[in-house]
């Protein structure tokens, strides 16, 4: 089960908290609220790695000239009426959100 963003933000911040003033959260905190803090930690820690890799790994698009489209490797399906994505100044893909890379054939 996940917790809802409010929880992550209440986590976080008892841990960002035991960061500076460690003897809070070991006066606060139980073993049991220890532990699923740990969980949830891991779990944020996770969610932001996820994150980092959509973000920073490219969307490689290639020419389909059967059907004149731009295919990326999230899936889109892009039709361009000028040349392709690199002329057209498109930075990000606009399903994925990464990066643009235009893979020369």
């Amino acid at each position: 089960m996940t917790p809802d963003r409010g929880a992550y933000t209440m986590i976080f911040m008892r841990v960002w908290e035991s960061v500076f003033n460690p003897e809070v959260l070991l006066r606060e905190t139980t073993g049991e609220d220890l532990s699923r803090m740990t969980y949830h930690v891991g779990q944020i820690a996770d969610d932001i790695n996820l994150e980092i890799t959509k973000r920073f790994t490219e969307c490689a698009w290639t020419f389909n000239s059967d059907d004149r489209s731009w295919n990326g490797t999230c899936g889109i399906k892009w039709c361009l009426t000028e040349s392709g994505p690199e002329h057209n100044q498109m930075a990000f893909c606009p399903r994925c959100g990464r990066p643009l890379k235009e893979v020369k054939q």
